[in-house]
């Protein structure tokens, strides 16, 4: 698009004042920029079909090539970021081109002008010299103004495929007299993430680490990059996903150890639970693929053991895990209780296994774990004594109801397996249901709690009942207590 319509622009005498390139980093901005200054400045500009190329042969073109024309100015404005600096740009454009047809201003990262130097570049905008013409290059084109935006032709930059980036490889390395491997010009792609640039400088430092008569192959380049064997890293995967917890806490120790940055580590996981996943959704996807056929072969096996909800929660998992390690000192720690909770979560049952019901077994998972406290289950010996009840309410302690059953409850009747008793205060409504549930859960048998308020003479409370034992026991303690009238007598003890 970008081509095709300053191309036209051009052939036509009518260019745009001002042009947006957004895109990645090394993706071709600044050079897309400096071309059209070459194109509109050409004195002898040739044209092929549908396009006009510069001849790079004339003053200007050369001029443009060695950094020195008078009429083609760059500005960095990651440094030159001052509504001053924007000023000098708006002075100079006031006079007229000395060696060629047009002044060419390229800003590059103008995203980081200030408010004021955008409010200074607005008015030329809106009112631009002729033959005046701005190229502005950004990689985040959000954090420029909507009013800066809307008086440009905005333009953007793609990424390059991996088979166009690995062409382009090919071209530098042929040029170049580098010998390469297909598996290693695949590799260089991959890691370069489609910005040219980035691959460009990662042959370079492969083809300088590497021995004379040695190919720039797929083992060198992770070896230059610090990047583990694929055949680790798969390894790895599939350990995830088969939930083998000591086999991925060694591999990831193995992979530290080696000196690889672990975020490349999650980088790898991330495009392996992508890569299966869509080979699961995606029909024909695994045949298009463009991978060795040994990366292929393992992707289909672990396609075949796994599901698209279990691939979710792994992605959702390592990309939060991701976040979280870059702010973490200690790497190392924080990778391992990633691979605790992703192989705790791969030995959980799918939903499929528990939506299909009781008759598909399912496998809970084997983590040990401290045991909870069983309750204690009164089987043998029959609950005789509403006492007893009591006494069986502290061992399984169930600290609140057995205090209410001390103190507020009367008891009416009792017989096992029904108990009819009046209440000295209100307490809950669910009160009786909370008592027979818990009995009936520890003696394994039907229990009948019925609160009364007519029925009966009730008995005091236990804890009465006890009171007036302990004050009855011996003189000495009456005395005690009539000598400290309030006073209640919790226990006594060696009398």
């Amino acid at each position: 698009m970008l081509v095709k319509t300053v191309t036209n622009a051009i052939k036509n005498g009518k260019p745009f004042h001002a042009y947006l390139l957004t895109g990645i980093r090394g993706i071709g901005k600044t050079s897309s920029a400096r071309i059209i200054a070459k194109i509109l400045n050409c004195s002898e500009a040739q044209i092929e079909g549908e396009d006009i190329l510069p001849c790079e042969k004339c003053k200007s073109c050369l001029a443009i090539q060695e950094d020195s024309h008078p009429d083609v100015i760059e500005l960095d404005a990651a440094s030159k970021t001052g509504v001053n600096d924007v000023r000098e740009l708006i002075d100079g454009s006031r006079y007229v081109p000395i060696l060629s047809k047009y002044k060419v201003y390229i800003v590059d990262e103008v995203h980081m002008l200030s408010n004021s130097a955008f409010n200074a570049l607005l008015k030329i905008l809106e009112e631009p010299p002729l033959n005046v013409i701005f190229i502005f290059a950004t990689t985040e084109f959000r954090k420029i103004p909507m009013t800066i935006i809307s008086r440009c032709q905005k333009f953007d930059l793609h990424r390059f495929g991996s088979t166009e980036l690995i062409e382009r490889l090919k071209e530098v390395s042929d040029r170049e007299g580098i010998a390469y491997t297909a598996e290693g010009l695949k590799e260089i792609a991959k890691y370069s993430e489609g910005a040219l640039r980035d691959g460009l400088s990662i042959l370079e430092t492969v083809s300088m680490y590497k021995e004379k008569q040695r190919s720039v192959d797929e083992k060198l380049v992770r070896e230059v990059l610090g990047v583990s064997d694929i055949e680790c890293k798969y390894e790895l995967f599939d350990s995830i996903l088969g939930g083998d917890l000591k086999r991925a806490i060694d591999i990831i120790n193995e992979i530290y150890y080696k000196g690889e940055d672990l975020s490349k580590i999650l980088g790898e996981l991330l495009w392996m639970t992508n890569s299966v996943s869509k080979i699961i959704a995606i029909n024909g996807y695994f045949e298009n693929l463009d991978l060795p056929e040994v990366e292929k072969t393992a992707l289909r096996l672990m396609s075949k053991r796994t599901d698209l909800i279990n691939l979710t929660s792994v992605w959702q998992i390592i990309s939060k895990g991701a976040q979280e390690l870059k702010g973490l000192s200690n790497k190392l720690q924080a990778i391992e209780m990633l691979m605790i909770r992703i192989c705790y979560l791969s030995k959980l049952p799918s939903l499929e296994k528990i939506i299909s019901g009781p008759h598909e077994e399912i496998e809970v998972p084997k983590f040990e774990k401290p045991a909870p406290p069983v309750a204690s289950v009164e089987k043998s010996k029959e609950i005789s004594s509403f006492n007893e009840v009591i006494e069986l309410f502290r061992k399984n302690k169930e600290i609140v109801l057995y205090h209410q059953l001390m103190d507020e409850v009367e008891l009416i009747s009792f017989c096992p397996g029904a108990i009819e008793m009046r209440l000295s205060k209100a307490l809950p409504n669910d009160f009786s249901n909370q008592i027979s549930k818990k009995l009936e859960q520890w003696t394994r048998r039907n229990w009948r709690v019925l609160v009364s308020k007519v029925r009966g003479t009730p008995e005091k409370t236990v804890r009465s009942q006890e009171q007036e034992g302990l004050e009855n026991k011996d003189g000495l303690v009456k005395d005690i207590l009539e000598s400290f009238p309030g006073a209640r007598v919790k226990s006594v003890v060696g009398i």
